[in-house]
């Protein structure tokens, strides 16, 4: 089956439970995106101390903007200035890469326009020149992208005659009541806000400017007047953050980044041929290997050979994806005597993690043999699939296998969640009008179920559709009441694939693959190849055991289901009826190979087997052995 066919069909079903249910698809962030609901204290980073094209954003720092909020969550690594924009290239999923300054490009045309605005506005209607400010901050995962326009206005009539941003601003604006303006007019708490706004804010601002200017030619009254009417400063800030990984469009950004969801082209899951280690075929010559059996000789181990050791491993993996993508936007207005700024975010999680912890044992791990020759030696390898944990105790074990917490998602197996948020904030004459800090509370239909090991297929989750939707209410003038609910869910079973090697001194001789069809403990025979010494002498091998992170292969259906839920009231008779889901269609999806989860753990290796084989001479009196041929591995 056609892998992106395969993952069409298994989304379109999901999103059709949705288009169903009517829900809100953007109602709230996934976990770990949205910031705190309340403003947490966030300190400067030197790195953003230290960048120019910052000064005039972190002059006015504002803990709950889009980059306190990350700088919260992480810190920065550097800021980049046009110039290293132009040299630093950016992959997309496709493979191609791309520069870094037209990514910045093409995500603020909408400011190119304001640019030549500001630039028309004559010279006497500012102080100063117009000011472009833009910068590419880098955190580890993501980028967060500034652009700032600025100017200083003098004169605001003549400003806005030749930038329409500015006169779209300024419109609502009443001119005569701005020269009626007067301080002891606004209402007392008004007053104070705006007071302390003159005696804490104003005098930070650069004496050039004309509220400073306002305040030394006519006090307080001139000061709002001034405001009002549009005087001082004028900004458009915009900030952007987006991921390292961009332009994720689904099966492109599983194969390039996050591995291959389901199979490329279809498999045969056979076990991978033996891959021997490559050695001559030797056998022992008794004429050519004895000594004088007069002369004998004396050995370091007894005659024969001891076997000892056990070694009991419990390695988590985890096998599928977790998919997501966040966006968050913001817009800040500044003027004369205030700011309003927007904050917007929004972004979705999908994934199907299996956790399989494998457990087993291998024997002995520790031989040794003093005889004539070694024809090899066994060892016992047992394995069992468990692919069950506890609620309580999933992100522990997303902890252990390297899950990036980010992707945890309350360590659900099925995750299917979606939100976005919005955050504002309107300050003028020193007081906070509108103060909306964001509440991250997703939308979501994530599942937790246990994976199934073989057997007959097991339901996974179902998605229950409002009855109010699909027109299945039941009532009848209060005898009847309740609905036949309509549901879709996938039903499955799955099996475990588990990558092994056999190592000698590090390197495989033998390489397999382990199939875990159920819970039970499965048992493999594995064999060190012969070794070979000279009479006398001892020879000492180490062995081990690499298993590599399985793969989960998941047979799926999807699967329509019918349930009743309803009360009866016939007079003084009551009941009520309420039915399992009952499956009435299944649309099977076939096959999904669900790989080692990206970022996660890829193997488990020991190597800390010891044989020892000592050569004994065949003509010694001492041995009294027949030599035997060295066996051929095949």
């Amino acid at each position: 089956m056609n892998a992106r066919y395969l993952v069409r069909r298994l989304f379109s079903a999901l999103l059709f439970a949705l288009l169903l249910a009517g829900l809100p698809v953007l109602a709230a962030a996934p976990p770990g995106m949205a910031p705190p609901a309340a403003a947490v204290s966030v300190a400067i980073p030197p790195v953003l101390k230290n960048a120019p094209e910052l000064a005039r954003l972190l002059r006015d720092w504002d803990e709950q903007s889009v980059l306190a909020i990350e700088v919260a969550r992480q810190a920065p690594r550097q800021v980049l200035d046009r110039a290293a924009m132009q040299r630093t290239r950016i992959e997309m999923a496709s493979g191609e890469k791309i520069e870094l300054g037209k990514l910045f490009d093409s995500a603020f045309v909408a400011q190119r326009t304001l640019d030549q605005q500001v630039k028309r506005i004559p010279a006497t209607a500012l102080v100063g020149r117009p000011q472009f400010n833009e910068a590419v901050v880098e955190f580890p995962d993501r980028l967060l992208m500034v652009r700032q326009v600025r100017i200083v206005v003098r004169d605001p009539q003549q400003a806005a005659a030749a930038a329409p941003e500015l006169a779209k601003f300024l419109s609502p604006m009443d001119m005569a009541e701005v020269m009626r303006a007067r301080v002891d007019r606004l209402k007392p708490d008004e007053q104070r806000s705006f007071r302390r706004y003159l005696q804490e804010e104003l005098p930070l601002l650069d004496a050039d400017d004309p509220l400073r200017q306002a305040w030394a030619e006519g006090g307080e009254d001139a000061v709002l007047r001034a405001v009002l009417r549009g005087e001082g400063e004028f900004a458009i800030t915009d900030q952007l953050v987006v991921e390292r990984r961009l332009f994720n469009d689904g099966g492109a950004r599983l194969s390039a980044e996050f591995r291959p969801l389901v199979q490329q082209h279809r498999q045969s899951f056979t076990l991978a041929p033996l891959r021997p280690m490559v050695q001559p075929a030797q056998k022992f010559d008794a004429k050519t290997l004895a000594g004088p059996a007069s002369r004998g000789r004396q050995y370091q181990y007894p005659a024969g050979e001891q076997r000892e050791g056990r070694l009991e491993f419990s390695e988590p993996f985890l096998a599928g994806f977790t998919i997501g993508q966040e966006l968050a936007w913001e817009r800040r207005w500044n003027f004369g005597a205030g700011f309003l700024r927007i904050s917007y975010g929004m972004g979705y999680g999908f994934g199907l993690r299996i956790p399989v912890a494998l457990n087993g044992r291998l024997e002995p791990t520790r031989s040794t043999r003093s005889a004539v020759d070694d024809p090899g030696r066994d060892l016992t390898l047992r394995m069992q699939a468990v692919t069950s944990v506890t609620s309580d105790a999933k992100e522990d074990y997303y902890a252990r296998v390297g899950l990036a917490k980010a992707q945890y998602f309350s360590g659900d197996e099925f995750v299917f969640t979606a939100g976005s948020w919005l955050s504002l904030k309107l300050y003028a004459l020193g007081k906070d009008w509108v103060v909306l800090n964001p509440v991250n509370t997703p939308w979501t239909k994530s599942h937790s179920f246990t994976p199934p090991l073989g057997g007959t297929p097991q339901p996974f989750f179902t998605f229950a559709v409002p009855p109010e939707l699909t027109n299945t209410t039941l009532g009848a003038a209060g005898v009847l009441s309740g609905s036949l609910q309509l549901g879709v869910g996938l039903n499955g079973t799955g099996t475990v694939q588990v990558p092994y090697a056999l190592l000698v001194d590090g390197s495989p001789v033998l390489e397999q693959r382990l199939i875990l069809a159920n819970a039970n403990n499965h048992t493999e025979t594995l064999r060190l190849p012969p070794l070979t010494a000279q009479p006398g002498t001892v020879k000492q091998h180490g062995y081990g055991l690499r298993l590599g992170a399985p793969t989960y292969l998941m047979d799926v259906s999807a699967v329509t289901r019918l349930r009743v839920l309803a009360e009866v009231r016939a007079g003084s008779l009551k009941r009520s009826v309420a039915t399992d889901w009952l499956d009435v269609m299944s649309l099977p999806l076939g096959r999904i190979a669900l790989l080692p989860h990206a970022g996660t753990r890829t193997s488990y290796q020991w190597n800390e087997g010891v044989r020892i084989f000592e050569a004994r001479d065949p003509a010694d009196p001492a041995t009294m052995q027949e030599p035997r041929s060295v066996p051929r591995l095949r």
